[in-house]
């Protein structure tokens, strides 16, 4: 049996997220994280194994992971967009790096081996990085702070 074609695979997610936000504006939350945490899980499991993920999508499924994170003080979530920043090898957003300052205790809870990879790989990169992805990869690392 061969896989879903990658645009079916995202398209599914992306529907499922909206679903997610439907159910968290109802008042249903706990309902719409389980969802999300598939969902996640997903697109995860998708973007290792060479998938495409659109990056609408990606900033979408990144801005409710870390406003859950926020407001639930749950470090996974806050991995969680690390993980899939570093699998699908993208800069984090200014609005996602503005999000992790509002976040920036969990930061120092926060999984210090995937953060290190994340940001030492985003350095390597920096001959291919523009000027605002490297500001924002060193913000990033002065958010993280000593380790």
């Amino acid at each position: 049996m061969r896989p879903a074609p990658s645009s079916d695979v995202t398209l599914a997610i992306s529907e499922s997220l909206n679903e997610a936000l439907e159910l968290a504006a109802a008042g249903d939350s706990s309902e719409a994280e389980q969802l999300l945490a598939i969902q996640v899980t997903r697109l995860l499991r998708h973007a290792g194994r060479g998938g495409h993920v659109p990056e609408e999508l990606r900033e979408r499924v990144c801005v409710l992971a870390l406003e859950l994170a926020t407001r639930t003080a749950s470090v996974p979530w806050l991995d969680w967009v690390i993980e899939l920043h570093l699998i699908t090898d993208a800069p984090l957003s200014p609005s996602l790096l503005a999000a992790l300052e509002s976040a920036k205790a969990l930061l120092s809870r926060a999984d210090g081996e995937l953060l290190t990879q994340y940001l030492e790989t985003m350095q390597q990169r920096h001959r291919s990085l523009s000027d605002a992805d490297l500001e924002l990869v060193s913000h990033l690392r002065e958010l993280r702070g000593p380790r």
